[in-house]
């Protein structure tokens, strides 16, 4: 039988989301490693990878798929071009 992350997981891959995100935006996780917390996912929302508003280069998990693709032409227009 099927635990119940394991179920979250089917659902998130089935529907094309990349994760989950607390409704707080406090934290969030991939696919590959849901609920690394191991606490408690019930207020935890399905979302999109995106990049990290604070930090260049790290991922984040947004609740849109607008939101994740505005984070990424904003972290964009942050990073200098480098040659």
């Amino acid at each position: 039988m099927a635990t119940v992350i394991e179920i979250v997981k089917a659902h998130l891959e089935a529907n094309g989301f990349d994760g989950l995100v607390q409704t707080d935006g406090a934290c969030g996780c991939l696919l590959d490693d849901l609920q690394p917390c191991c606490g408690d996912f019930g207020t935890c929302e399905p979302g999109y990878r995106g990049m990290h508003a604070d930090e260049p280069g790290e991922w984040a998990i947004y609740r849109t798929k607008e939101a994740a693709r505005e984070s990424c032409t904003e972290a964009r227009l942050k990073t200098p071009n480098v040659i």
